[in-house]
Protein backbone atom coordinates (compact mmCIF):
# COMPACT_ATOMS: atom_id res chain seq x y z
CA UNK A 1 0.00 0.00 0.00
CA UNK A 2 1.19 3.50 -1.21
CA UNK A 3 2.21 6.05 2.06
CA UNK A 4 -0.52 8.29 1.19
CA UNK A 5 -3.11 5.89 0.23
CA UNK A 6 -6.37 5.38 2.59
CA UNK A 7 -8.71 2.93 2.84
CA UNK A 8 -11.02 1.45 0.49
CA UNK A 9 -8.15 2.79 -2.35
CA UNK A 10 -10.01 6.30 -2.42
CA UNK A 11 -7.99 9.10 -2.04
CA UNK A 12 -10.25 9.92 0.71
CA UNK A 13 -10.89 6.59 2.29
CA UNK A 14 -14.82 7.18 1.80
CA UNK A 15 -15.43 3.61 -0.27
CA UNK A 16 -15.24 2.52 -3.95
CA UNK A 17 -13.89 4.98 -6.43
CA UNK A 18 -16.66 7.17 -8.12
CA UNK A 19 -16.73 7.60 -12.24
CA UNK A 20 -14.68 10.42 -13.25
CA UNK A 21 -16.81 13.74 -13.06
CA UNK A 22 -17.10 15.71 -16.51
CA UNK A 23 -16.06 19.08 -15.86
CA UNK A 24 -16.93 22.34 -17.54
CA UNK A 25 -16.24 26.17 -17.83
CA UNK A 26 -19.07 27.95 -15.76
CA UNK A 27 -21.88 29.12 -18.28
CA UNK A 28 -21.32 33.08 -18.30
CA UNK A 29 -17.86 32.92 -17.48
CA UNK A 30 -15.45 35.53 -18.58
CA UNK A 31 -12.73 33.31 -19.22
CA UNK A 32 -13.08 31.95 -22.90
CA UNK A 33 -12.95 28.06 -24.05
CA UNK A 34 -9.60 28.39 -24.38
CA UNK A 35 -9.32 27.94 -19.89
CA UNK A 36 -10.53 23.88 -21.02
CA UNK A 37 -7.05 23.34 -20.97
CA UNK A 38 -6.43 24.30 -17.42
CA UNK A 39 -8.62 21.76 -16.33
CA UNK A 40 -6.65 18.67 -16.13
CA UNK A 41 -3.40 20.81 -14.87
CA UNK A 42 -5.77 22.26 -12.37
CA UNK A 43 -7.15 18.55 -10.77
CA UNK A 44 -3.33 17.51 -11.22
CA UNK A 45 -2.74 20.33 -9.08
CA UNK A 46 -5.39 20.22 -6.30
CA UNK A 47 -4.83 16.06 -6.17
CA UNK A 48 -1.27 17.14 -5.76
CA UNK A 49 -2.53 19.63 -2.34
CA UNK A 50 -0.77 22.64 -4.91
CA UNK A 51 -4.29 23.94 -5.56
CA UNK A 52 -3.67 27.67 -5.91
CA UNK A 53 -3.61 30.55 -8.08
CA UNK A 54 0.18 31.27 -7.62
CA UNK A 55 0.53 26.88 -8.16
CA UNK A 56 -1.47 27.49 -11.88
CA UNK A 57 0.37 29.96 -12.89
CA UNK A 58 3.69 29.01 -11.89
CA UNK A 59 2.75 25.18 -13.92
CA UNK A 60 1.23 27.87 -16.90
CA UNK A 61 4.71 29.80 -17.49
CA UNK A 62 6.18 27.39 -19.85
CA UNK A 63 5.56 28.15 -23.46
CA UNK A 64 5.79 24.42 -23.59
CA UNK A 65 2.71 24.05 -21.46
CA UNK A 66 -0.71 23.44 -22.48
CA UNK A 67 -2.65 26.44 -20.76
CA UNK A 68 0.36 29.02 -21.08
CA UNK A 69 -1.84 30.93 -23.74
CA UNK A 70 -4.40 31.16 -21.39
CA UNK A 71 -2.27 33.87 -19.02
CA UNK A 72 -1.17 37.29 -20.65
CA UNK A 73 2.54 37.14 -20.33
CA UNK A 74 3.48 40.67 -21.26
CA UNK A 75 3.74 41.76 -18.48
CA UNK A 76 3.56 45.65 -19.15
CA UNK A 77 -0.15 44.57 -20.55
CA UNK A 78 -0.74 42.33 -17.89
CA UNK A 79 0.17 44.86 -14.97
CA UNK A 80 -2.72 47.40 -16.91
CA UNK A 81 -4.82 44.87 -16.56
CA UNK A 82 -4.73 44.08 -13.13
CA UNK A 83 -5.06 47.81 -12.50
CA UNK A 84 -7.98 47.93 -14.67
CA UNK A 85 -9.11 44.63 -12.68
CA UNK A 86 -8.51 46.97 -9.20
CA UNK A 87 -10.36 49.71 -10.11
CA UNK A 88 -13.04 47.87 -10.54
CA UNK A 89 -13.27 46.31 -7.33
CA UNK A 90 -12.75 50.26 -6.32
CA UNK A 91 -16.05 50.83 -8.35
CA UNK A 92 -17.93 48.36 -7.15
CA UNK A 93 -16.87 48.29 -3.27
CA UNK A 94 -18.15 51.92 -2.49
CA UNK A 95 -21.46 51.81 -0.94
CA UNK A 96 -24.19 54.40 0.03
CA UNK A 97 -27.03 54.59 2.73
CA UNK A 98 -30.31 54.65 1.03
CA UNK A 99 -33.52 55.45 2.95
CA UNK A 100 -36.43 52.90 2.37
CA UNK A 101 -39.89 54.19 1.95
CA UNK A 102 -40.51 52.58 5.37
CA UNK A 103 -38.05 54.91 7.01
CA UNK A 104 -35.21 51.94 6.95
CA UNK A 105 -32.05 52.40 5.58
CA UNK A 106 -30.06 49.57 3.61
CA UNK A 107 -26.04 49.79 2.15
CA UNK A 108 -26.34 49.66 -1.42
CA UNK A 109 -23.97 49.72 -4.22
CA UNK A 110 -22.98 53.52 -4.63
CA UNK A 111 -22.48 52.56 -8.34
CA UNK A 112 -23.51 50.42 -11.32
CA UNK A 113 -22.35 49.25 -14.15
CA UNK A 114 -24.06 49.83 -16.93
CA UNK A 115 -23.82 49.93 -20.90
CA UNK A 116 -23.59 53.24 -22.46
CA UNK A 117 -23.03 53.79 -26.17
CA UNK A 118 -21.75 50.26 -26.57
CA UNK A 119 -19.41 50.79 -23.66
CA UNK A 120 -19.84 49.44 -20.16
CA UNK A 121 -19.34 52.52 -17.43
CA UNK A 122 -20.25 53.03 -13.70
CA UNK A 123 -22.97 55.26 -12.91
CA UNK A 124 -24.41 56.35 -9.69
CA UNK A 125 -26.93 54.07 -8.46
CA UNK A 126 -29.52 57.21 -7.98
CA UNK A 127 -28.78 58.03 -11.91
CA UNK A 128 -29.40 54.58 -12.86
CA UNK A 129 -32.87 54.01 -10.87
CA UNK A 130 -34.28 57.25 -12.55
CA UNK A 131 -33.02 56.23 -15.91
CA UNK A 132 -35.33 53.68 -17.69
CA UNK A 133 -32.59 52.07 -19.76
CA UNK A 134 -30.24 51.47 -17.21
CA UNK A 135 -33.05 50.55 -14.44
CA UNK A 136 -33.75 47.54 -17.57
CA UNK A 137 -30.15 46.73 -17.22
CA UNK A 138 -30.00 46.65 -13.70
CA UNK A 139 -32.97 44.81 -13.49
CA UNK A 140 -31.68 42.44 -16.02
CA UNK A 141 -28.63 42.14 -14.37
CA UNK A 142 -30.02 40.72 -10.63
CA UNK A 143 -32.03 38.84 -12.97
CA UNK A 144 -28.98 36.73 -14.00
CA UNK A 145 -27.46 37.06 -11.12
CA UNK A 146 -29.98 35.22 -9.16
CA UNK A 147 -30.15 32.82 -12.36
CA UNK A 148 -26.70 31.77 -11.43
CA UNK A 149 -27.23 31.69 -7.43
CA UNK A 150 -29.83 29.33 -8.31
CA UNK A 151 -27.37 27.04 -10.57
CA UNK A 152 -24.77 26.91 -8.28
CA UNK A 153 -27.16 26.31 -4.89
CA UNK A 154 -29.75 24.08 -6.63
CA UNK A 155 -29.22 21.83 -3.94
CA UNK A 156 -30.14 23.89 -1.72
CA UNK A 157 -33.71 25.01 -3.52
CA UNK A 158 -34.93 21.47 -2.43
CA UNK A 159 -33.96 21.49 1.06
CA UNK A 160 -36.90 22.39 3.29
CA UNK A 161 -37.52 25.91 3.47
CA UNK A 162 -35.41 27.54 0.33
CA UNK A 163 -37.89 27.27 -2.37
CA UNK A 164 -40.04 30.55 -0.79
CA UNK A 165 -36.61 32.19 -0.46
CA UNK A 166 -36.37 31.65 -4.11
CA UNK A 167 -39.17 32.29 -5.09
CA UNK A 168 -39.86 35.04 -2.71
CA UNK A 169 -36.95 36.81 -4.19
CA UNK A 170 -37.53 36.00 -7.85
CA UNK A 171 -41.12 37.83 -7.44
CA UNK A 172 -39.26 40.69 -6.29
CA UNK A 173 -37.13 41.25 -9.02
CA UNK A 174 -39.52 40.50 -11.61
CA UNK A 175 -42.12 43.01 -9.91
CA UNK A 176 -39.34 45.59 -10.49
CA UNK A 177 -39.22 46.43 -7.28
CA UNK A 178 -37.58 50.02 -6.94
CA UNK A 179 -39.08 52.26 -5.28
CA UNK A 180 -38.11 55.93 -4.31
CA UNK A 181 -36.16 56.30 -1.82
CA UNK A 182 -33.75 59.08 -0.62
CA UNK A 183 -29.91 59.07 -0.42
CA UNK A 184 -27.87 59.99 2.34
CA UNK A 185 -23.82 59.04 2.22
CA UNK A 186 -22.54 56.01 3.44
CA UNK A 187 -21.04 56.13 7.19
CA UNK A 188 -17.69 53.96 7.68
CA UNK A 189 -18.61 50.46 8.79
Amino acid sequence: MKKNSKPNGHPNGKGAAKAAPEYSIREGAHVGKKAQKLIPIMKRLAAEGRGTSEELVRECQSPKSPGHDCFEWDDTLASQRWRIHQAAGYWSSLRVLIEKPDGDSVKAPAFVSVRVNKQQRFVDVEDAAENPDWREQMLEQAKQELASFKRRYDALRSVAGMKPLFSAIETALTAKVMSGSKRRPATAA
